[in-house]
């Protein structure tokens, strides 16, 4: 029996991709169930990768938005002190995505020096891609607050980027 393409590519990155998705969710099983949802996805999707990045870049893209949605789906609250393990230390895994990584470095070193709500807020909406109603839901506000703070958020790290001239 020949082994399909896919099924050399499965051997080949499936414990890289569960790796990144346990250093990521900090869960054996979910990062199992999420290793599993991503390769049927990439599966099914595998024409519509470009061979713009490496392969593993776009695996362990498919499983933090995985992730992601995991999060939105069960409103679990995003872990703020995780986010810069989260998407910065990956090990070079994901060295294609991060080109820019420095200056990525320096708006989350900013993002996590401000304080809360404008923190979290930044990061619903950023990261989790949560609506500005789910924003201002989990804090008991409206929308119209959610949609204030981003924008103060988004003022204050324009600012601080501004005075480091980034």
């Amino acid at each position: 029996m020949k082994k399909t393409d896919f099924e050399i590519i499965y051997e080949l990155y499936v414990k890289n991709v569960f790796k990144f998705l346990l250093k990521l969710t900090k869960d054996y099983d979910l990062a199992e169930d999420l290793t599993q949802e991503t390769f049927v996805k990439a599966f099914n999707k595998i024409e519509s990768f470009k061979g713009k990045s490496k392969l593993i870049v776009w695996l362990c893209q498919i499983g933090k938005n995985l992730y992601f949605d995991y999060l939105k789906k069960t409103s679990k609250i995003i872990d703020i002190e995780n986010i810069q393990k989260m998407e910065f230390n990956t090990e070079n895994l994901l060295e294609d995505d991060f080109v820019k990584k420095d200056e990525l470095s320096y708006i989350l070193k900013i993002v996590m020096q401000m304080c809360d709500p404008y923190k979290t807020v930044f990061f619903s909406r950023t990261y989790l891609e949560l609506s500005y109603k789910e924003i201002g839901k989990k804090y008991g506000k409206n929308e119209t607050w959610a949609r204030v703070t981003f924008h103060r958020a988004k003022l204050m790290l324009q600012k601080s980027l501004k005075e480091m001239k980034i």
